[in-house]
């Protein structure tokens, strides 16, 4: 997978996540998402989608391999998306979560804040 396929594979889990928050809170969000990382030495990294992504995205061959992504919150309609890369080690793309799909599995917050 490469990087562009990768950024798309996190575009479409970032839609997904988008959509969980909006059946939750019956509104429409942007796309222009505030993501928080956690994991990979990280604690709460404010990033863009795009610099999530060259953080997140290792090779064409090597990935990690759990990421997991849900809306924990809104500012107006900008989502605030949690991102967390376990701990596992990287391995290739047949053995992350969604085999050749990629890493990204969707998680539901129970409450998500609203500013």
């Amino acid at each position: 997978m490469t990087k562009t396929s990768f950024a798309s594979a996190f575009q479409d889990a970032l839609d997904v996540a988008c959509g969980i928050a909006e059946k939750k809170l019956n509104t429409t969000l942007s796309r222009d998402a505030i993501i928080k990382m956690y994991g990979a030495g990280q604690s709460g990294l404010i990033l863009s989608p795009a610099e999530f992504v060259c953080r997140a995205y290792i090779s064409d061959t090597e990935f990690y391999r759990l990421i997991d992504l849900m809306v924990v919150e809104t500012i107006g309609t900008k989502p605030v998306v949690f991102a967390r890369i376990s701990g596992h080690p990287p391995g290739s793309l047949s053995s992350c979560w969604n085999g050749d799909k990629g890493p990204f599995k969707q998680l539901y917050a129970a409450i998500i804040a609203q500013k």
